[in-house]
């Protein structure tokens, strides 16, 4: 699978592509955060890796689902959010998966990057992709620069309440 085509601007994150099929939406709330969805005969799940209702960013995570999880994603049941959220980890972990940072919950911006097999790879590889944006755009107001500072603290966890 090609993913630098997996994702395309203005599309809904949860539904990247036109031609995407079959959306199996596992976690929603307001609209699907975690979920698969097949392009052609691969199956892709997706995840919310920051996405609050109020704020007008998001960013998401996709990656094939390899073969050894793709039954377990159609017959495993989920005690708890946090057991899905650890399975959604595994699926990433160690794995090379398309980020994505949705304004008003359309894809403006993704590139591709290697998830740490690490137990919280997914959310760090998140926090680095939005890095990497702000790195690649040195003309943003300092405003826009300190909002994006807060959300990346905010994905890293460094501030807790």
């Amino acid at each position: 699978m090609n993913l630098d085509t997996l994702v395309r601007q203005g599309e809904r994150p949860w539904l990247p592509l036109p031609d995407a099929t079959d959306l199996d939406v596992w976690m929603e709330y307001g609209h699907p955060r975690i979920g698969t969805f097949r392009v052609g005969h691969d199956l892709v799940m997706f995840a919310a890796a920051y996405d609050v209702d109020d704020d007008r960013l998001s960013v998401w995570a996709y990656a094939p689902v390899p073969a050894e999880f793709e039954a377990l994603a159609r017959e495993t049941q989920f005690d708890t959010p946090a057991d899905l959220r650890t399975f959604v980890n595994n699926v990433f972990a160690g794995r090379t998966a398309v980020f994505a940072v949705a304004d008003n919950s359309c894809i403006a911006r993704w590139s591709t990057r290697d998830v740490a097999n690490v137990e919280e790879g997914l959310i760090s590889t998140a926090a680095d992709f939005l890095d990497s944006l702000l790195r690649a755009m040195p003309l943003l107001s300092p405003a826009a620069r300190l909002q994006a500072a807060v959300k990346a603290a905010e994905a890293r966890d460094l501030v807790s309440a």
